[in-house]
């Protein structure tokens, strides 16, 4: 079995591939069996660890519902 990262363009993974044999391919990065993949990018050269966009903050719906209501009353009732 060999293990590869599938990378796009700009060296980010798409994929853990597990495959019946060898594949050369550019966007196809040989692994070890237990390398870690989370929070690597490929700079072209080597694995670098990055730290991921935090998910935006949103607010729930009932919040987003309440906050609707305020303004179709025009008021700050709580």
């Amino acid at each position: 079995m060999f293990r590869y990262a599938q990378i796009d363009e700009n060296g980010y993974i798409i994929s853990d591939s597990h495959l019946s044999s060898v594949v050369e391919a550019e966007n196809m990065i040989p692994l070890a069996p237990d390398f870690d993949l989370r929070n690597k990018h490929w700079n072209g050269t080597d694995w670098e660890t990055y730290e991921p966009e935090p998910e935006p903050i949103r607010p729930d719906k009932t919040q987003a519902d309440m906050d609707y209501l305020k303004m179709m009353i025009g008021g700050a009732a709580e």
